[in-house]
């Protein structure tokens, strides 16, 4: 199975031979949970709906005991476990796609294509327009499409907007990639919160993407298309955006230019042949040239490889190589020649480096650093840095500007054959496991650097790594290598880890929960997270359903995450975890604050701190327990806690913990009118938030700074601030704290006498608020509204609005 909908279709043939209606089948499965003593069971619709397609998620565990059901044996249904596990792994493959907002960089031998090159650009000159370059493989599209976005583009990437994504529409190890993922990227480039886009389907990120681009100058490069139904959402429609497009197949329903991209023409192709060769010298007008030429078929790429070949063989005249070629044309695999070119090129390396490219085709994320390389090939940096500069020099692999591999998809088709052929099985798994080993290391080192308040709940002992590995020492350099790799360790784990290393899921899961939380990747988060579930037992499993319920918080998904985080608490009483039952119960009450169950939130949050062992333990509770006292007007309770929770928080070597207990406070005092003292709590607040790297903090701080400001009658400086507390909220993909500052920006407006600007940020935080279930926020935002809209409709003077927003 390799997706949902042939999950439901399995199931429901499994139904149809076990010969049970739904009815019974509803009866069959809440009867075997209580037999297993699980209070929870599903509603008949749910059991009935998982058997049916068009589902975006499954529950695994409800999956398992449909299959237990219909199988008359709860140990058949095993394997159900392990199929639900491929298809979240075949289906995640196609959401981890990485996009750009710079065209790549032009590689300077650029030959020919004057006629397709002029037709490009004369289409350009249509607003809206779109061009497909169409060509079998290695043809050049890439490449063409590339110099022409540069020219479109202008000096710099002058243009308002470059956008760049690979499509992977033939790539032989990864799936295409799904166009809800690319405009999710694409938004995010654009300034969109990822917890806001976590909500929309496809058609509303298109809507939204043709919104951001409205009155743009942009130019979109979609690569290795697989098909039109790939590429129509990702079409902008907009008179100013230029989008070029590169496939192998012409691309049914899209309107567009197409340019047939065919094998140079003999003279292109002997020029293309002297500059591949440079520094050789190589005559173009030569009988070698042209039989070498016509040996290829002319193909791009096989000429671009057979110069290389040249530059490395300087005791070779060009009447060997061409009588190389002939010898071993016979013997093609690929089009045009290009397995021929690929297998002599191969047979020219040194048996190291053939090897380091049979192991980099393995890789399952989208490049690759030299130290990834390096485990890969289990060998030594310097080893592996020869290997790799010898197959770029080979133009084998492509190196960016970022030392960082990959490899071109006809190169990658050719180097898994020659691993599955030539590498042996048990040599094939070990290089796997090196790399998520390496993969294990470094994380374990670079986590806590990260996220030094966070106590990792992870199975011991961790995997053993060998291989070199990038010197980290400090918070930066952790933070570096977690942003360039964190797609990479998430694909590597569920490709790779979830049948060859189970337990480093569950440790990936733990250490990157908050970068994940951070950086707005909630579908990878929840992927990962879900599968560490599955895999993990005891506090471990703990963890993961916690993460799991951190990332239905910004979702709005607030039942989902009271069941995972009840499991969870549930399981650290049973393992006696105090410190993980303390987290969740706090977490638990979180959940019934946002859902405006005041009393119930209380609880959880007094139960917390009851149990906290440790000054962070208790700092977490308190802080909660004052904004609570706040809400409900209890305001030198909300003091008294905010001060507890600062001197608990100073006794941590944690500054975030420190800053958010002096905005607490600062806070607090603000809501009490005591504007001198909250202004000092709250710029050393605002400092340590910057100096710590702590957005959350940062945009909280500048927004009550604001509302300070406009409570000293100064609105213009309020906006000021708020305007840059509105910009780090969302740069970071904060939306709890987008409502809060949206809100307040609503009532700065009001003072400004621009009730218009006011009610749309009104009705800003309001869609937020009702998407994130903050029933609160929800209730501030309707009120402004209700006041905005009603004194714009009768024309009335505004009265100064409340700061205490």
């Amino acid at each position: 199975m390799r997706s949902l909908d042939e999950l439901a279709e399995r199931l429901q043939e499994l139904r149809i031979w076990s010969g049970l209606s739904y009815r019974a089948l509803h009866r069959e499965v809440v009867r075997g949970r209580r037999d297993r003593r699980i209070a929870e069971t599903p509603a008949f619709d749910t059991v009935h709906r998982c058997l049916q397609p068009g589902r975006k998620r499954v529950d695994t565990e409800l999956v398992v005991d449909v299959a237990a059901a219909l199988l008359g044996n709860r140990d058949l249904a095993a394997p159900w476990r392990q199929a639900c596990q491929t298809v979240a792994q075949a289906t995640m493959g196609s959401t981890l796609v990485a996009v750009t907002d710079t065209i790549p960089v032009e590689e300077i031998d650029f030959v020919g294509r004057e006629t397709e090159l002029a037709t490009i650009l004369a289409a350009a000159g249509d607003p809206g327009c779109v061009v497909a370059i169409v060509g079998m493989g290695g043809m050049g599209k890439t490449r063409l499409a590339v110099h022409s976005a540069h020219r479109l583009a202008g000096p710099d990437q002058r243009v308002g907007v470059t956008l760049f994504v690979d499509l992977r529409g033939y790539d032989s190890e990864r799936p295409p990639a799904d166009p809800g993922a690319v405009l999710n990227g694409f938004l995010r480039l654009l300034g969109v919160p990822a917890d806001r886009l976590a909500l929309l389907d496809v058609d509303a990120r298109q809507a939204l993407f043709r919104e951001r681009l409205a009155g743009r100058t942009a130019v979109l490069v979609l690569d290795n298309a697989s098909s039109g139904e790939q590429v129509l959402p990702l079409l902008a429609a907009r008179d100013s955006c230029r989008v070029i497009v590169t496939s192998r197949h012409t691309l049914k329903g899209v309107h567009a230019t197409e340019i047939q991209l065919d094998a140079f023409d003999p003279g292109d192709a002997a020029e293309a042949l002297r500059r591949a060769a440079s520094p050789v010298a190589v005559d173009g007008n030569s009988a070698e040239v042209r039989t070498i030429v016509e040996l290829v078929g002319g193909h791009p790429l096989a000429i671009s490889l057979v110069g290389a070949r040249v530059r490395a063989t300087p005791g070779w005249t060009l009447a060997d190589h061409a009588v190389r070629l002939a010898e071993a044309r016979r013997a093609g695999r690929l089009d045009a020649g290009v397995d021929v070119a690929l297998g002599l090129s191969y047979d020219r390396l040194g048996s190291t480096t053939k090897r380091m490219l049979r192991l980099m085709a393995l890789h399952p994320g989208q490049d690759l650093d030299r130290y990834a390389a390096a485990a890969l090939l289990g060998s030594s940096l310097a080893v592996t840095e020869v290997a790799l500069r010898e197959l770029v020099d080979a133009s084998l692999i492509r190196r960016s500007e970022l030392a960082r591999f990959s490899l071109h998809d006809l190169v990658r088709i050719f180097a898994t054959h020659r691993s599955h052929d030539e590498e042996a099985a048990s040599a094939r798994r070990a290089a796997m496991t090196r790399l998520l080993n390496f993969h294990d290391a470094v994380t374990t080192q670079a986590a806590p650097l990260v996220s030094p308040q966070v106590t990792f709940v992870v199975p011991d002992p961790p995997g053993v790594s060998d291989s070199p590995a990038p010197e980290i020492r400090d918070r930066s350099a952790a933070q570096g290598w977690l942003d360039s790799e964190w797609r990479n360790l998430v694909t590597a784990a569920l490709v790779l880890g979830v049948t060859a290393q189970p337990q480093h899921v569950v440790r990936l899961s733990a250490h990157l929960q908050r970068h994940l939380e951070v950086g707005g990747h909630l579908p990878e988060a929840e992927a990962l997270h879900t599968a560490a579930a599955a895999i993990a037992q005891g506090a471990p499993r703990a963890q993961a359903l916690t993460a799991m319920a951190t990332v239905c918080f910004p979702l709005g998904r607030h039942r989902a995450a009271e069941k995972h985080l009840r499991e969870a608490l549930a399981i650290y009483r049973r393992w006696d975890n105090t410190q993980g039952e303390c987290k969740t119960l706090n977490n638990l009450g979180l959940v019934h604050q946002q859902t405006g169950d005041h009393k119930e939130a209380r609880r959880h949050f007094e139960a917390a701190l009851r149990l906290a062992p440790n000054a962070l333990l208790k700092s977490f509770p308190l802080a909660n327990l004052a904004k609570l006292s706040a809400r409900l007007g209890q305001h030198d309770q909300a003091l008294a806690f905010a001060r507890r929770a600062l001197a608990e928080a100073k006794t941590i070597d944690d500054p975030t913990r420190v800053a958010q207990g002096l905005f607490t406070v600062g806070d607090q005092l603000r809501l009490m009118g005591r504007l001198e003292e909250a202004s000092a709590a709250l710029g050393q607040s605002l400092a340590l938030a910057r100096e710590s790297h702590f957005p959350y903090c940062e945009a909280f701080a500048l927004n009550a700074l604001g509302l300070i400001r406009l409570e000293l009658g100064e609105p213009r400086a309020a906006e000021t601030l708020q305007i840059e507390a509105l910009d780090v909220a969302r740069e970071f993909g904060i939306s709890a704290v987008e409502t809060v500052i949206l809100t307040a920006l609503g009532s700065t407006l009001e003072h400004l006498g621009r009730p218009e600007e006011a009610l749309v940020h009104y009705e800003a935080a309001l869609k937020l608020a009702s998407a994130n279930g903050d029933h609160h926020q929800q209730g501030l935002a309707e009120d402004g509204i209700r006041k905005t809209g009603a004194a714009h409709r009768s024309g009335v003077g505004h009265t100064r609005p409340s700061p205490s927003t």
